[in-house]
């Protein structure tokens, strides 16, 4: 009778005999051996498969997400040069309107020191009152609408630097 004695640590069995120990597999194993490697095959397929699909759909994304940051460097320079040309329009229209409040100034001023000359050498004389009453209101109306028009042009030119700055 041949005794077999379990093997701690291969799981298999030693035949004792003829001087030497050979070991012997266990029947199970050696029944469905051939079996479960197969399945451990068709397993490793199956995860090397998914992990390519998850591997292209991230090639996909990281595609998508170069384009996108392309484009958002595109969209900075856009608004920059954008942003530039309004500046620009912005001073032009800001130096145009300086240039009509100095020329109204100037009018306002020459028109102040005719209407105090008229004023200095109006005489009050029965004949001459009415007439120079006339031209007194229209001078004050025309120093009026100048210093209307001053304002104007000041509060167009304060929008202008305040819409510059902000």
């Amino acid at each position: 009778m041949r005794s077999f004695r379990r093997s701690r640590k291969t799981g298999g069995k030693f035949r004792r005999g003829g001087g030497h120990h050979e070991i012997q597999e266990p029947r199970k194993r050696r029944r469905c051996g051939n079996g479960g490697d197969r399945r451990n095959l068709v397993r490793l397929e199956d995860i090397i498969k998914e992990w390519k699909r998850q591997i292209g759909s991230l090639q996909r994304q990281a595609g998508k997400a170069r384009r996108y940051q392309a484009m958002v460097s595109d969209l900075k320079t856009l608004e920059t040069h954008h942003a530039k040309r309004q500046w620009d329009a912005l001073e032009e229209q800001r130096g145009s309107v300086k240039e009509e409040l100095d020329s109204l100034t100037a009018r306002q001023s020459g028109r102040k020191w005719e209407i105090e000359r008229q004023e200095g050498e109006w005489r009050p004389s029965a004949g001459l009152w009415p007439k120079w009453s006339r031209q007194l209101d229209v001078a004050r109306k025309v120093v009026n609408e100048l210093r209307t028009r001053i304002s104007n042009h000041e509060t167009a030119s304060f929008s202008i630097v305040s819409a510059r700055m902000s």
